[in-house]
């Protein structure tokens, strides 16, 4: 039989539970856990040290619609945003970091409207940014053959088209990696 808890859990030993265990508030353990049968978290969980999955862990990329002005937070790390627009606007990126991720996907043709996604301190680096044209396995591709640097603005082209994409990687204090793709032949992205 399983155990539930509603409310905090602390444990300052090691704890090992026999069934299921559900925490539905935060659990704070500062010795081992061992749980043999299913466990649920309703919450954040976070991991200070090594962690060890023998099984299977279960996880989900979060997706957030974007389709006007936003900033981004360093939370929001990690998320897939689908972008639409009927009119132009601006994404703001948090304050550089290595490890931030972002990713962005257009979801459907980009109309009347300019996405520009803005990092502070000219910190954009972009490799890779290609218009690929063609629907056979080899399609045409036309790419960066130099990385462009110190720049602070990505525009999306006010028809991009659905499918576009753009990556955003935090590699240092002062860097974004950035990478990105489209269909769109003339002009898919600029950078400024």
């Amino acid at each position: 039989m399983g155990k539930t808890i509603h409310g905090n859990l602390k444990v300052t030993n090691d704890v090992k539970v026999k069934d299921d265990l559900k925490v539905s508030d935060n659990a704070r353990i500062k010795g081992r856990l061992s749980v043999d049968e299913a466990t649920t978290l309703e919450n954040t969980l976070s991991v200070a040290g090594n962690s060890l999955v023998t099984g299977t862990l279960g996880y989900k990329v979060p997706v957030t619609a974007i389709s006007a002005a936003t900033t981004l937070t360093a939370a929001q790390s990690g998320t897939i945003f689908a972008v639409t627009s009927s009119a132009a606007y601006t994404i703001t990126l948090p304050t550089t970091a290595a490890g931030l991720h972002y990713r962005f996907f257009v979801t459907a043709v980009l109309t009347n409207g300019i996405v520009t996604i803005t990092a502070s301190g000219a910190h954009l680096f972009a490799w890779l940014i290609n218009s690929v044209t063609g629907t056979d396995v080899s399609p045409d591709v036309t790419a960066n053959p130099t990385p462009a640097t110190g720049l602070s603005n990505l525009a999306l082209a006010g028809t991009s088209p659905a499918g576009t994409f753009v990556e955003l990687i935090g590699i240092s204090s002062t860097q974004w990696m950035v990478t990105g793709r489209s269909n769109l032949v003339a002009t898919p992205f600029t950078l400024s």
